[in-house]
């Protein structure tokens, strides 16, 4: 089969490699289709997330679909079914798996992050809890895009948003799109959406229907985000650019009392905090960790006919222009919100 190899930083090369076989418990999935996360593109430029380092050569990938190609032992889910990947497959019997937070499982084998192999790949062995079918209306594309949904409803859920509530979103890229989104299903009243790339705003402002503000138009974030909120600030504000700008505006434009959510993930090992306008207006600070079981819980809105993620797959690319797909990631070029890479070809 041929898989996408990360062979040195800023460089794929695609390689017939063999077809994995399922395990126990295991199905061997043909990958149909696969987005290009920002995560993966942190990885492609600098090898590393943190103390999370490469080893060349790797796969990247999380965000997936595919059809299920042969069933392992022990296994229920037959060959044919379409199913979007769930890219974490946690220990299932530690502390933090037994409390009900398998997304910080100290154990989790996650799709792309070191050791672990990603799914840019023809076909890919994956744990049978980790595939969930899809409904027969839904694209294979469409599948791949569930993942970044199920971490802005995770974000939301950790925010505990009140019916009513002001909410801004730093960055709208998938993640902050998919944060504001689930803001608003959850009751906010008002969302206000930042971005610096001018196709990226005008995206967000056509899907979301709401408040949009470039922040290269010369106007301060925060000092827009306070004006409309009568001088208070948000009551919760995310941040979804992972920069020490983005960083500070999120909390200087919160609210006394009210909550920071850091979603972004940051090229460096350390940001800081303005730290005595957090301790003067007792601002909870909360960081997000991917997702917590809500890829289920995208499927039913999806399926309630309450979300429309087909816009959000704005490029689509064959395995073997892979590293065209991360260098126009990369670059924010060409409005691309969500590159969609098809292994098999387009489904």
């Amino acid at each position: 089969m041929k898989s996408a190899l990360l062979t040195a930083l800023r460089r794929i090369e695609i390689r017939d490699v063999p077809v994995p076989r399922p395990g126990p418990g295991e199905l061997l999935i043909k990958v149909a289709a696969v987005g290009v996360c920002g995560s993966d593109v942190h990885y492609w430029e600098d090898g590393r997330i943190g103390d999370q380092v490469l080893v060349f050569p790797a796969v990247l990938g999380h965000e997936s679909s595919g059809v299920v190609e042969t069933a392992g032992p022990g296994t229920r889910i037959l060959p044919g079914t379409r199913v979007m990947v769930e890219p974490a497959a946690s220990c299932g019997h530690c502390p933090r798996c037994l409390s009900g937070r398998p997304n910080l499982c100290p154990d989790v084998k996650f799709l792309g992050t070191p050791p672990n192999p990603g799914i840019l790949s023809q076909f890919h062995a994956v744990p049978e809890h980790c595939c969930l079918p899809i409904p027969d209306a839904m694209t294979l594309a469409e599948a791949a895009l569930f993942e970044p949904l199920a971490v802005g409803l995770h974000a939301v859920h950790l925010a505990r948003l009140e019916v009513g509530d002001h909410v801004a979103v730093l960055g709208c890229g998938p993640i902050g799109l998919s944060c504001a989104y689930a803001a608003r299903l959850a009751g906010a009243a008002t969302v206000r959406v930042t971005d610096p790339v001018p196709e990226r705003a005008a995206f967000a402002e056509k899907w979301l229907g709401t408040a949009i503000m470039d922040p290269r138009a010369g106007i301060d974030p925060v000092r827009w985000i306070r004006d409309a909120t009568g001088g208070h600030g948000a009551d919760a504000v995310f941040e979804c650019a992972g920069t020490q700008e983005s960083l500070d505006q999120c909390c200087l434009a919160v609210r006394r009392g009210g909550k920071a959510l850091l979603v972004g993930i940051p090229a460096g090992d350390r940001l800081s905090i303005p730290m005595h306008e957090c301790r003067r207006r007792e601002l909870a600070m909360l960081h997000v960790r991917r997702s917590n079981g809500e890829s289920g819980a995208a499927l039913r809105l999806w399926d309630e006919k309450r979300l429309d993620v087909k816009p959000l797959a704005t490029h689509f690319f064959g395995i073997e222009r892979s590293q065209a797909a991360f260098e126009l990631v990369s670059l924010r070029a060409d409005g691309v919100i969500r590159a969609i890479i098809w292994p098999n070809g387009a489904a």
